[in-house]
């Protein structure tokens, strides 16, 4: 019996032993605290559908700013020009460093010519309307390949290398002025249709309007078209040949001031009354027509105001703003109330009435 006892203590013991040299068990830890999830960054506003996102091409400070354009070669692009200068020169001082503007002359080769020049002048963006829609696409894409944005404004070219395009249109505006005019003999009788320059695309897209809006009205009838070219002497012996041929013709549709004075003229002196009609803001048919108080007619931009708009996109793409690849300006009719209001006194024959240059400022460009 003692023996049993003796080993049973014996193995208690040794238990013991093995216990106090066992290694500890380890102490429980508390969960590790997950840590917060990081933000997902906010999505970027997907721009609309024809936009251009400019951001590479935003600058800082005062920028330098090349125009190659058609030189001023008459009223028109000189009008062109006085946007130009009103803008970076007023409007947009503050940011513009130095405008490097190069007249072609009306020459193509020579523009192109131009632009490689601005190219090396370090420009940061480049103002360019063609002369031609095909001539000046290399040296455009070459400007864009540089990190050059392009504004192409006042006619088109044939690429699509470029940051904007910016021009008038044409096609809703001869719309637009043939649909007042069938509405103001109520859409019947005989009507002249006198339009520009044949082939040019400033005409054409005018003629698809005028076209497209007299098939509202079946009543009309238009006599075959003329183009007088934009002379207010072809305009007259036009007119004068087809009023031999036609006492009834009750409207005149019209592509430009110059060409409605010469029917009106036409008209004046056969001792006629003359029809509607429909004429483009040069101020030498507002001072004769204001003369004769002649106020059955509308009016709409011939478009040298849109070198306004190309330059306000111009500074938006400096800015990094978004812009259209492709902006229209809105269509817009005056009255001739509206135009008699409008036009300051004193101001030249070569006046384009519509012009955006503020009232305040507009003698110190047209003179």
């Amino acid at each position: 019996m003692k023996k049993n006892i003796f080993g049973i203590t014996a193995v208690l013991l040794f238990a013991l032993i093995l216990s106090a040299c066992a290694p500890a068990a380890p102490a429980t830890e508390a969960p590790a605290a997950e840590a917060p999830a990081a933000e997902t960054p906010a999505a970027e506003t997907p721009l609309e559908e024809g936009m251009v996102d400019t951001t590479q091409y935003k600058k800082d400070g005062k920028v330098k700013i090349g125009v190659s354009y058609e030189g001023p070669l008459n009223d028109y692009s000189k009008s062109m020009l006085y946007h130009i200068q009103y803008q970076f020169d007023v409007a947009f001082k503050d940011r513009v460093e130095e405008v490097i503007i190069a007249a072609a002359d009306g020459d193509a080769a020579r523009q192109i010519n131009d632009v490689e020049n601005l190219l090396t002048q370090g420009i940061d963006l480049l103002m360019f309307q063609p002369i031609s829609e095909s001539a000046g696409v290399a040296v455009v894409e070459k400007a864009m390949s540089m990190g050059v944005p392009v504004v192409i404004f006042g006619a088109s070219l044939l690429t699509d290398d470029y940051v904007s395009f910016v021009n008038t249109d044409n096609t809703g505006i001869g719309y637009a002025y043939t649909d007042w005019l069938a509405q103001q003999i109520g859409g019947k009788g005989k009507v002249v249709v006198m339009m520009g320059e044949a082939g040019s695309g400033y005409t054409e897209d005018a003629y698809r309007g005028v076209q497209e809006a007299l098939k509202k009205y079946p009543e009309i009838e238009a006599l075959p078209t003329v183009y007088a070219n934009y002379s207010q002497a072809t305009a007259k012996q036009q007119m004068e040949t087809m009023l031999n041929a036609n006492d009834d013709i009750v409207g005149a549709i019209v592509q430009g001031g110059h060409m409605g004075l010469g029917i009106l003229e036409a008209y004046l002196d056969k001792g006629l009354e003359p029809p509607y009609m429909t004429v483009d803001d040069i101020n030498l048919f507002m001072k004769a027509a204001k003369a004769n108080n002649f106020t059955k007619f509308i009016t709409y931009g011939a478009g040298a105001e849109v070198s306004f708009d190309a330059a306000q996109i111009a500074m938006d793409i400096l800015d990094g703003k978004p812009v259209e690849k492709n902006y229209l300006s809105p269509v817009e009719l005056f009255t001739a109330e509206q135009m008699f209001e409008r036009i300051p006194d004193g101001m030249p024959d070569g006046f384009w009435s519509l012009a955006k240059i503020p009232k305040e400022f507009l003698k110190d460009y047209f003179k």
